[in-house]
């Protein structure tokens, strides 16, 4: 029986540990873009805006600009 009441304990430790903390297990995501995203523009903007919810890293991140029939 008691061992029946610390697995218990301990699943519910696990679940409310990971209801409350979400946020650490996620990833940026994409929150804005300007232009929208598949936005087909008639003149190249003066710069691209991308809001991401977090930081990100330079080095695991990019962006594919492409001209006229997808071409980069």
């Amino acid at each position: 029986m008691a061992s029946t009441a610390r697995s218990l304990r301990y699943a519910l430790a696990i679940l409310t540990t990971s209801l409350v903390t979400p946020s650490v297990w996620a990833h940026a995501h994409l929150t804005h873009q300007y232009p929208a995203a598949n936005a087909q523009v008639t003149a190249a903007p003066q710069a691209i805006t991308l809001n991401f919810s977090e930081g990100v890293e330079t080095g695991f991140s990019g962006a594919k600009i492409t001209g006229p029939k997808t071409k980069i």
